[in-house]
């Protein structure tokens, strides 16, 4: 299986970056996940999936041939070829044989924002990994055949991820972000609505499409409230406080809603304009 991450270099903007809190929260899941426990993040990951059912271990090759991109929300990586939703941050994962130290640009920042970025430094024939900045060189006898790039959906268009190496393009591979028309909401296998025991919880999923139905990439950039949360309410990561309103994540360790006393409430999700709603039913 591929060493999968969700990366430090431009500044962003806060509002836009929303989703950077959740960044290094990823990234420490892929190293656990590098380290051993697949088996256990393989169970957790499905629902993240659940908006690209691409095959297992895709990737886009870039323009010139040298390196092979894909989205790390898709457990074993896929191509992206698929549109990020306008408001999600997402991280893309660069593989090649041999990475040299580059840096990053967008050709429309406008469109799309480059954030944290680290290289994978290796001890070859299986020996020990460990992740630095992206402008940084690895050790003596290490090697580097990935990146990790954050990168954040800003607005409807397409720009290049572009990788320099001393004034000279290593790859680059054309991402697009598309405006999203609809949201439907799931937690757990209810998707619209769903029922819970109290005390019982489950992991939140969402699925946003365009004007022609077609679906988006949409790990993060959704916000949700709750109608009620002294009967539900959600966790924004496993580690997070307990809250009536968050800005959530779908996928690995992402965001789950809690059940806790009988009653209805009604979820409500908002994506950069477009809305969806899950109906919660508690039962005793």
């Amino acid at each position: 299986m591929k060493r999968v991450p969700e990366s430090a270099s431009t500044p962003l903007d806060a509002t836009r970056f929303r989703a950077r809190d959740f960044a290094h929260f990823r990234v420490g899941a892929a190293s656990a996940k590098r380290r051993g426990m697949r088996f256990l993040l393989a169970s957790l990951v499905l629902t993240g999936c659940s908006f690209h059912l691409a095959p297992l271990g895709s990737s886009t090759v870039g323009e010139t041939g040298h390196a092979e991109f894909s989205y790390s929300a898709c457990f074993f990586g896929c191509k992206v070829d698929q549109a990020m939703m306008v408001g999600t941050s997402e991280m893309i994962r660069v593989k090649a044989t041999s990475i040299p130290k580059v840096t990053l640009r967008s050709t429309d920042e406008a469109t799309l924002s480059i954030g944290d970025a680290t290289r994978e430094c290796c001890v070859p024939n299986g020996g020990a990994c460990h992740d630095v900045h992206v402008s940084d060189d690895c050790a003596s006898g290490e090697v580097s055949t990935s990146l990790s790039v954050f990168v954040v959906a800003n607005a409807p268009g397409s720009a290049k991820l572009v990788l320099d190496q001393d004034g000279d393009t290593f790859d680059a591979v054309t991402l697009d972000v598309a405006q999203p028309a609809s949201l439907t909401v799931s937690c757990g296998s209810g998707t619209s609505k769903v029922a819970l025991a109290a005390t019982a919880s489950c992991s939140l999923g969402w699925t946003a499409r365009d004007a022609s139905g077609n679906a988006l990439m949409a790990s993060t950039g959704v916000t949700m409230t709750t109608s009620d949360a002294k009967i539900a309410d959600f966790q924004a990561t496993i580690l997070s406080a307990d809250a009536s309103s968050i800005t959530a994540m779908q996928g690995m360790l992402g965001s789950t809603l809690t059940a806790h006393a009988p009653g209805d409430a009604t979820v409500s999700a908002n994506a950069s304009g477009a809305t969806g709603t899950l109906a919660v039913h508690v039962t005793p």
